[in-house]
């Protein structure tokens, strides 16, 4: 523990070492198993508030996309005109007779 958690429960070695032989007394061999379960719980604790901490300081996508109200005022887009043919022999008019 911190000294600052100590300090806010106002815990001094004495207390400290009632609690432990408490401890010992009520959960004896188990003691081991459970503070490691502890120690479990508070490491997935601890990473499910890292995530959500990131999870609310990442942009959000909705600030990506388009406006949809602007979509509505622009104009439909226009397709390229088609492409003009080339020019064949056979579509110029024939030679004037001789």
């Amino acid at each position: 523990m911190s000294t600052l958690a100590l300090g806010l429960l106002d815990v001094g070695p004495v207390e400290m070492l009632v609690l432990a032989i408490a401890a010992i007394m009520l959960f004896g061999g188990d003691l081991p198993d459970i503070a490691r379960r502890a120690g479990q719980i508070v490491g997935r604790l601890r990473s499910a508030a890292t995530d959500l901490t990131r999870e609310i300081d990442m942009p959000s996508d909705l600030n990506r996309l388009p406006d949809p109200d602007d979509a509505m005022h622009r104009p439909p887009p226009t397709s390229p005109p088609p492409p003009t043919p080339p020019a064949h022999p056979t579509d110029q008019p024939p030679p004037p007779p001789l």
